[in-house]
């Protein structure tokens, strides 16, 4: 997630994780820009901890669309 923007919102459990150019395939920076909002103290650690179970669960979800596109393919290869 090139240029990730992790900003807390009132009234929410964290930060809003967004990439300049609508690409949210990088969960790695995602996770990192949760952490930098924790230690700047932006986020709680509780807070923290529920957002990156969210980035957990959509890196999975990443992870398994892409599998699912390589099975695809290999089997219209076939």
């Amino acid at each position: 997630m090139p240029g990730a923007d992790c900003a807390a919102h009132k009234g929410r459990a964290g930060p809003v994780l967004a990439a300049e150019d609508g690409n949210r395939r990088d969960a790695a920076t995602a996770a990192s820009a949760v952490l930098r909002a924790v230690s700047e103290g932006d986020l709680t650690p509780t807070e923290g901890a529920h957002v990156m179970q969210l980035v957990e669960t959509y890196r999975r979800t990443l992870e398994l669309s892409d599998v699912e596109a390589r099975i695809v393919a290999l089997e219209e290869a076939s």
